[in-house]
């Protein structure tokens, strides 16, 4: 199989505890990106990458799920995913993957049809590097920078950017080749990595408590929709 995909998920989470496994949905977090996973066990291999024994065990229900005891040392706050996706690839037992595809459980909006969309326009472009982005909501003219009882705009009021729509690098799909990451060390390069909009009004980042309630928000939404 030429593509790996990835689903990291640590135990230590500073903001909401035991994020990983926290309740969506009644499901626990990482389930709903081990769902999506199930639909293309048969053309790549899928891996969770964990520093926890709880959420290893708890993915070792999914058959088709390979685990990897992530080391303490790539299971801290400052961790660099580039990392962990090297640790798993330095542990196969020599055996090698023409692309990885990250998918962090906390994002768990994303659908089979997004990553399917994504994975074939890498083939079909011949792309050594594409990741997902979303369109920013907030106002661009009122991001301040607020440190030690000092404030300031962050751009200029003059500032042409200030006038355009933005995207930002929303964390749902990340794609990359094992050449690429190797030579770059990272999987979005700037000017090098393709973006997709994916046109999706559901995306939520799960870093509190209240966003895992926006996320069952919208997945109870997107089904009625359905």
């Amino acid at each position: 199989m030429k593509n790996l995909f990835l689903i990291p998920a640590r135990s230590n989470s500073k903001r909401l505890k035991d994020k990983n496994l926290a309740n969506l949905a009644s499901r626990p977090l990482i389930y709903h990106t081990i769902k999506i996973c199930e639909n293309f066990k048969k053309t790549a291999d899928i891996f969770v990458s964990s520093d926890s024994s709880k959420i290893l065990n708890y993915c070792k229900k999914f058959s088709f799920i390979k685990t990897r005891k992530r080391p303490k040392k790539f299971a801290t706050n400052k961790s660099n995913l580039v990392d962990v996706a090297f640790d798993v690839l330095k542990n196969l037992n020599n055996f090698t993957y023409e692309n990885i595809i990250l998918l962090q459980p906390t994002s768990p909006l994303r659908t089979a049809e997004d990553l399917k969309k994504c994975l074939k326009i890498f083939d079909k472009k011949k792309l050594q590097s594409l990741t997902t982005v979303s369109k920013i909501r907030e106002k661009l003219d009122e991001l301040i920078k607020n440190q030690n009882n000092s404030w300031k705009y962050i751009f200029s009021k003059k500032s042409r950017l200030l006038k355009q729509d933005c995207d930002y690098i929303d964390g749902s799909i990340y794609i990359s080749s094992c050449d690429f990451l190797k030579k770059y060390k990272s999987f979005v390069v700037e000017g090098k990595t393709k973006l997709i909009k994916l046109n999706n009004e559901y995306n939520v980042d799960v870093d509190y408590a209240h966003d895992l309630v926006l996320a069952k928000f919208f997945l109870e939404n997107r089904n009625v929709k359905k």
